[in-house]
């Protein structure tokens, strides 16, 4: 990019459990930009957590985590998503 140069990494371990109903998910980047116009850089550590279950055939919910932790600040997010398919 123009205004920045950096780096991010990461990964994701997910696990069906209860033969498929219910999924877990734990994942993790590593974010490390220094920006070109300024002596700022951005480190963050970001890890999340999501647990997804299939209530019914066709509807599912999810709850997930992701909290982004800097040197100086913290960060928590937490989300709930509840997803309903139809048959055609």
């Amino acid at each position: 990019s123009y205004y920045f140069k950096g780096n991010i990494y990461g990964g994701r371990v997910s696990k069906n459990f209860m033969k498929g109903k219910l999924q877990a998910e734990v994942n993790y980047r590593n974010i490390n930009y220094t920006f070109y116009n300024s002596e700022t850089s951005l480190v963050q550590n970001v890890g999340g957590l999501n647990l997804s279950m299939n209530v019914m055939k066709l509807t599912s919910l999810m709850l997930s985590y992701e909290g982004t932790f800097e040197p100086t600040k913290k960060y928590h997010r937490y989300f709930i998503t509840a997803v309903q398919r139809f048959k055609h």
